[in-house]
This record gives C-alpha cells, sequence and structure tokens, in this order.
C-alpha cells in the first residue's frame, strides 16, 4: 500500500509539470524570415558560381600586381648592377694608375769600408784601393823632405762607408814648397841672415866680401838667388857683403904744350 501512495504522487508530479507545460504559450513562426535566414546560411549554385567567379577575377588581378611588382623590382635591381659594376671598375683603373704611379724603383748599392792610406806610398795605397771596391786621386801637397811620395791625408777619412767605384782623394807629399826670395838688401849681414831664417830657408852661406859704391861698409848689397825667385828653402843662398870704398884711380891730366 505505501509503494501504491509513492507511485500516486509521482504520477500527480507528473500531470502537474504536463499541465504547466501546456500552459506555455507556442512561439509564432515568421515563415519569411525563416526562409531568408536559410537563403543566407545556404546559398544556391548560382550564388556559388557568381561569389567563384569574382574571387577567382580579385585572385588573378591580385597576381599580375604582384608579378608586376616583381618585374620593376627585378629592373631595378639590375639597373643598381650595372651602376656598381661601372663605379667598381672607375675605382679599380683608378687605383691601378694610382699605385704604378706612386710605386718607386729603388736599387741597391753594395758599400765598402775605406781603408786607412795614410803613410803609405801612392802605389801601395792603389793596391789597397782595388781591393776594396774604389778609386784614388792624388794631390799633391807641401810636405817634408822625407814625406815626399807618401800619403799624407785622405778624404774621405778611413772608416767611412762608401758605395763600390767611389774615388778616394789622397794627398801625397811633394816635399818643401818653395819660397820667394827676400830682398834683404841694404841690411847688414847678421840682420840679413835673421830675416831669411825667419822666412823658412835654412841654407844661407857665408858673407862674400865685394867692395860696391851702393850701399855703406858692412851691408849687403846682392844676392844670389835675387829678391822675388821661388827657391826651396833648403836652397843655397849667398849674400854680398860691401867690404868698403875702392881706391878711386887718379885720372891723368894732360899736360899742355908750348908750340
Amino acid at each position: 500500500m505505501a509503494e501504491c501512495g509513492a507511485c500516486q504522487q509521482r504520477l500527480a508530479s507528473f500531470e502537474h509539470t504536463a499541465s504547466g507545460l501546456r500552459a506555455i504559450p507556442a512561439p509564432a513562426l515568421d515563415v519569411p524570415h525563416f526562409w531568408a535566414g536559410l537563403r543566407a546560411q545556404y546559398p544556391s549554385k548560382r550564388q556559388h558560381r557568381r561569389s567563384g567567379q569574382t574571387g577567382g577575377r580579385r585572385t588573378l588581378i591580385g597576381l599580375a600586381a604582384v608579378a608586376a611588382a616583381l618585374l620593376i623590382a627585378l629592373g631595378f635591381a639590375q639597373l643598381f648592377a650595372l651602376r656598381g659594376t661601372e663605379v667598381n671598375a672607375r675605382t679599380t683603373a683608378t687605383t691601378t694608375t694610382t699605385t704604378v704611379t706612386a710605386t718607386p724603383t729603388t736599387t741597391t748599392t753594395p758599400s765598402t769600408t775605406v781603408p786607412d792610406f795614410s803613410n803609405q806610398q801612392f802605389t801601395a795605397a792603389q793596391a789597397l784601393a782595388q781591393a776594396a771596391h774604389l778609386q784614388l786621386q792624388q794631390q799633391p801637397v807641401p810636405s817634408t823632405t822625407a814625406q815626399i811620395g807618401v800619403i799624407v791625408a785622405q778624404d774621405p777619412p778611413a772608416g767611412t762607408q762608401e758605395p763600390y767605384n767611389f774615388t778616394v782623394t789622397v794627398r801625397v807629399g811633394s816635399g818643401p814648397a818653395k819660397i820667394a826670395m827676400l830682398d834683404v838688401t841694404s841690411k847688414t849681414y847678421l840682420d840679413a841672415v835673421h830675416a831669411l831664417a825667419g822666412a823658412g830657408f835654412t841654407n844661407i852661406l857665408p858673407e862674400v866680401l865685394q867692395a860696391s859704391p851702393r850701399v855703406p861698409p858692412g851691408y849687403v848689397w846682392k844676392t844670389d838667388p835675387i829678391a822675388g825667385t821661388l827657391i826651396l828653402p833648403n836652397a843655397p843662398i849667398t849674400l854680398y857683403v860691401n867690404a868698403g870704398n875702392p881706391t878711386a884711380t887718379p885720372t891723368a891730366t894732360p899736360t899742355a904744350t908750348n908750340t
């Protein structure tokens, strides 16, 4: 009996629910609006064809625009490439010209050390110079008697680095230089000797006494060699000194004769 009561309660609940559903009014159906929605959601085949044709045209136009843009871009690229090639060619030509002009031509000349030629005879110095790949040029200079034919100086000095075939000037002693004979006339013998010795003369011979009316007794009235002559310092010099006035020879007086 309890189960039948529960069943009755459930049945009553179903009936109540059904009565509530019957109380809800059914919505009104708008047929034109409904068909318009269906057409919008499901277009016809003709509309599909039209939309496909329009999309295809748009696609072709887009492809044509892209192709034109690519052609223009390729044209600009080729133009810039040509200009770049010309600029590179000009730059290369300019660089090559500058490089050829700026490149100096250098040659290396071998060098040698100048030997010491001092105190050597000229012939011996020549052999030494040839071994050192040098040339010699001699220049005579006054020297002592012992230095005659001997190198007394050189230019450039020993130890200098010079190129091959360089000419070295050597000064070779030629002996004492000649000196002009002094004028010592009208001097006493002793004064004349001092003057000549001071000038570098070393070979003054003893006086020679000779009478001369030109100067007082005891004075030099003549020299040999005469004044102004170029002689070596050791050349002999003779001084003539007045020994006194000579005795005058009496002149015969003519005698008058009577006729």
